[in-house]
């Protein structure tokens, strides 16, 4: 038994908050769980972010990560596609007008499904929930390629539908977590 499974975690608890959980509780087995992480993410060069539609929550991703990832000088490959999506749609609009005001330029982007992914290619799958990480998991990626974004246990709420201030909430909650993950690489 893991750890944070003796403290009531299960695996399906978000990955900040199990890492969270370690750092706190500094044992000698954490300390090496932790080891393995930044091991494992120094040699993170291609990540790829996953939604449903690919039109919403996994293009701002993709597009905020850029931005981020050039603010820092890193130099990660990142793309996105969705477990739905049909391929060559835009992003919504509200999605471009939330990252515009932000700076991030995702207009031009176009919708891919997941299986136009070479999965075997990619370092990390930063997905929006644990529904999108069970698909992968079924399609053969390991749990340990697979990060869920997210700060509650549901996911990042899918603002398809919803008015700009739900898609500027989702983008912000997109920033936060992308923030901390990129501190962690």
């Amino acid at each position: 038994m893991r750890l944070w499974e003796k403290h009531g975690m299960t695996q399906r608890a978000d990955n900040l908050q199990i890492l969270n959980f370690l750092r706190k509780h500094k044992t000698a087995k954490s300390k090496k769980v932790m080891v393995n992480m930044a091991e494992r993410k120094t040699n993170i060069k291609n990540v790829v972010f996953i939604c449903t539609g690919n039109s919403c929550r996994s293009a701002m991703a993709e597009g905020i990560f850029k931005k981020l990832c050039a603010e820092k000088g890193y130099d990660i490959k990142c793309s996105s596609a969705g477990t739905a999506a049909s391929s060559g749609y835009g992003a919504s609009k509200y999605a471009i007008e939330a990252c515009k005001e932000i700076g991030v330029d995702i207009s031009r982007h176009k919708s891919q499904g997941i299986y136009g992914v070479d999965l075997k290619e990619v370092d990390l799958f930063c997905v929006v929930s644990m529904y999108h990480a069970d698909i992968l998991m079924s399609m053969g990626v390991p749990q340990n390629k697979i990060f869920v974004m997210s700060r509650e246990k549901g996911g990042i709420t899918d603002p398809f539908g919803s008015d700009l201030d739900f898609y500027r909430a989702c983008r912000d909650e997109i920033v936060s977590v992308l923030t901390d993950l990129l501190e962690k690489l």
